[in-house]
């Protein structure tokens, strides 16, 4: 038996437990050599299972909780402590983890979603791809980007909720901008081997960037864990979802422990308590709570969804709901609608942020349909409209993409 169940780490507890250089393997090592070889890893992971004895200090140890249906309460692993920890590159980022995450859970975690999908490996893309299915059915207004390249230096990500992400080594995109800021509680994912490689510079990696730009959670990596051994992000967003805390979510989508992992943030957070419409009411929260009730309430392909949510955008002129129903129709590749939708949000949007992000998304389906001139006229003719706004530079990066200099 086991009365501790979680343990938390705080800012000043070592990161990271380097390799003993008698078993660093040569380079060229296969994979599957290396994994069986090395003995590096994060402290978080290996805390895991500090209970245990005789575990090795070489590879990793299967994960009994891994694809949990079951929280652990209730999955009868009494060796098994979940980890997370308190850090970041400065005391008021980790102080602030903590009261977000109980602010939050207060009225749940709302605002728009945003996924870099970037065609890296299968595997990981497809975790991405089930991310966005699931927002699809749970109402959360998604921004998916499915080229090759991450989102474009300084892309207008506002109200951003949750971000998953891959594959560049620092951060990068969005978060260049010295405006940018998450909503409050937020989630952000970002794979790479090396996300969680250090947390004082908070310009290199991905943890503490992402921490010290508002995100309440994320996980990461100290060392090279491979694809499969990292966090898989469909089970961890899958979990969260459901109502799940981030320590109990983020464990089930880990295969194995005595490895590479770690996860940010307050153990007990559960971003979305309040998915089902449950909470405290707050006005900025709601034209998201009504597109997620559209979808509780007409589930599915029913057509009755998108009529109700554009009597909605009419009633309320609201530039979110507009921008959802433009995201509905991406889904369902109703190309016209989508159009007319997003060009309608475009106009009820009132900073300039946000009406070019239905440009670039204007954009983004003339590039998805091959229509290679039109997309660069688009971006051209936006360009020259927002003038000197940081978020142009989202304009040019495309256009330099498309051979534009």
């Amino acid at each position: 038996e086991n009365r501790i169940r979680a343990i938390v780490l705080m800012r000043g507890v070592p990161l990271r437990i380097k390799a003993d250089p008698s078993q660093a393997p040569k380079a060229g090592t296969p994979a599957t050599q290396v994994m069986a070889m090395s003995d590096q890893a994060s402290v978080d992971s290996e805390l895991a299972l500090f209970g245990v004895e005789t575990v090795p200090t070489i590879s990793s140890v299967p994960n009994d909780f891994f694809k949990s249906e079951k929280p652990l309460a209730e999955a009868k692993l009494p060796h098994l402590v979940l980890v997370n920890r308190i850090d970041a590159s400065g005391f008021d980022v980790c102080k602030r983890m903590i009261t977000d995450a109980v602010e939050t859970e207060k009225r749940g975690l709302w605002g728009n979603a945003y996924i870099d999908i970037a065609n890296k490996v299968p595997q990981g893309d497809q975790w991405l791809e089930k991310i966005a299915a699931e927002n699809h059915r749970s109402g959360i207004p998604t921004i998916t980007d499915r080229f090759d390249e991450t989102f474009p230096k300084n892309y207008p990500m506002t109200d951003a909720a949750i971000y998953y992400g891959w594959y560049e080594r620092n951060v990068n995109g969005p978060f260049l901008n010295p405006s940018f800021q998450f909503r409050r509680g937020a989630i952000a994912f970002h794979i790479h081997s090396y996300s969680a490689e250090q947390l004082t510079d908070p310009h290199k990696n991905w943890s503490s960037a992402l921490l010290l730009r508002g995100a309440t959670a994320t996980v990461g990596n100290v060392y090279e864990p491979f694809l499969h051994l990292s966090h898989n992000y469909d089970i961890l967003h899958n979990r969260l979802l459901r109502g799940w805390t981030l320590a109990e979510a983020s464990s089930a989508a880990m295969m194995a422990h005595s490895w590479q992992g770690v996860v940010f943030g307050d153990p007990l957070y559960r971003p979305f308590l309040h998915l089902g419409g449950t909470g405290e009411k707050y006005k900025a929260d709601r034209d998201f709570r009504i597109l997620s009730a559209a979808s509780r309430e007409w589930p599915g392909n029913n057509p009755e969804r998108l009529k109700k949510l554009e009597l909605a955008t009419n009633k309320l002129s609201s530039a979110t709901i507009a921008e959802g129903l433009s995201i509905e129709y991406l889904t369902k590749k109703d190309l016209p609608n989508a159009r007319i939708w997003l060009k309608k949000a475009r106009d009820l949007y009132p900073t300039p942020p946000e009406k070019a992000r239905q440009d670039l998304q204007l954009a983004a389906i003339e590039r998805t349909q091959h229509q290679k001139s039109t997309a660069i006229a688009k971006l051209q003719t936006a360009h020259k409209s927002y003038g000197n706004i940081p978020e142009a530079e989202a304009f040019v990066a495309w256009l330099k993409i498309l051979g534009v200099q």
